[in-house]
């Protein structure tokens, strides 16, 4: 590819970013309020589902800001300006994976308008915590952070947590046999009806094996909004929406 080609690329990638984020209003910051509980978990609020996204990205960088943007750098495919050769492994994957133009290809026609109107609100409010925050950002040119960022994240995320790194070793390491063997260690996740509990309740236990810290640890959240978002549960940094948790009707688990 010619850098004419390639400046063209970019420059109608720029027009892409600015059209997703022109489709919807501003967020109203005095809409979102977050308030924290004994234990420090936010509780969020927003008049709008994008509103109570907003503040849950807003709090969640007052507590862990470096994560969200690994994260995301990651959906930008910068990681190794960051992280070194280890960061390198993760740009490479994104290409190699074909995230990246699968994401942008697909963006529009697979996410519904709800979704990318609330992925918007996030997104606002992770920039806005940076533009408070400038000493806090690690890559000075990388803001704003978009929608494709995030997604292009999560699609990654998923990728390796399905096993695609792993093979993707195996191939390199010449440990296919290895690959394909019995694997006894993993998550889980074990749901009880309320007939076969003491306390007549349904039960949901979920043990996901992530780690206590870094860009796939869990972080506890409550989001509610007046168009009648009310969900409790865990995210990843960059996450918008809740990935394990409940709401009034039911809970869920990934493993």
């Amino acid at each position: 590819m010619n850098v004419n080609l390639i400046l063209l690329f970019l420059f109608l990638g720029g027009i892409y970013n600015t059209t997703i984020a022109q489709n919807y209003k501003s967020i109203v910051p005095e809409n979102c309020t977050i308030t924290r509980d004994q234990w420090g978990v936010p509780h969020v609020h927003g008049k709008t589902d994008a509103e109570a996204a907003y503040a849950l990205a807003w709090a969640h960088s007052e507590d862990d800001f470096r994560n969200i943007q690994l994260n995301l750098i990651t959906g930008r495919g910068r990681l190794a300006e960051v992280k070194g050769k280890d960061g390198a492994l993760f740009d490479f994957a994104l290409q190699f994976f074909r995230v990246d133009t699968l994401v942008e290809k697909r963006f529009l026609s697979d996410l519904s308008p709800e979704y990318r109107k609330m992925l918007n609100g996030y997104i606002q409010g992770v920039n806005a915590y940076a533009k408070n925050h400038p000493k806090e950002v690690l890559l000075k040119n990388i803001l704003p952070f978009t929608e494709l960022d995030a997604v292009k994240s999560f699609t990654l995320s998923l990728t390796l947590f399905a096993g695609g790194g792993m093979a993707f070793k195996a191939i390199n390491d010449d440990m296919i046999d290895d690959f394909f063997a019995p694997n006894e260690v993993g998550s889980n996740a074990i749901a009880i009806h309320k007939d076969r509990t003491e306390d007549a309740k349904n039960w949901l236990l979920v043990n996901s094996h992530q780690p206590l810290d870094g860009p796939f640890a869990w972080y506890e959240a409550h989001i509610q909004s007046d168009e009648g978002w009310n969900i409790l549960g865990g995210v990843f940094p960059g996450a918008a929406t809740i990935f394990v948790g409940v709401n009034e009707n039911l809970g869920w688990a990934h493993t």
